[in-house]
């Protein structure tokens, strides 16, 4: 089975930052209250170190089920909404996990093309 990941490049609005942070931050303890072992370990949102208006957000699922229950939830869309406010530009995504390096365990662990 894949290890599913929701990832979204965001572009924010230059001064919009800190109010893009707090938004991305309420959405994520939505998503972590409300879905309960929907998400495996953290939601991560990260910030560009030269550009502080560029943003990548991610979090793994324990399926591709429960991602697009958590898609289909109306708060979901909502939240995208407001969001979206701070933002010039994102551009979501679903993807599967194919190379993991340095996993607890062992040194490489790395899918190949049969699955």
């Amino acid at each position: 089975m894949d290890e599913i990941y929701a990832c979204e490049q965001w572009k924010v609005k230059p001064g919009q930052e800190d109010e893009f942070i707090r938004r991305f931050r309420e959405f994520a303890a939505w998503t972590l209250g409300e879905f309960p072992g929907a998400v495996i370990g953290a939601a991560r949102l990260i910030q560009h170190a030269d550009d502080p208006t560029r943003f990548v957000s991610f979090g793994r699922f324990a399926s591709i089920d429960a991602l697009e229950r958590w898609r289909a939830h109306p708060h979901y869309e909502e939240t995208e909404k407001r969001i979206a406010e701070t933002l010039e530009s994102g551009d979501a995504g679903v993807y599967a996990l194919r190379v993991q390096l340095g996993a607890p365990g062992s040194d490489v662990q790395e899918e190949d093309d049969n699955g």
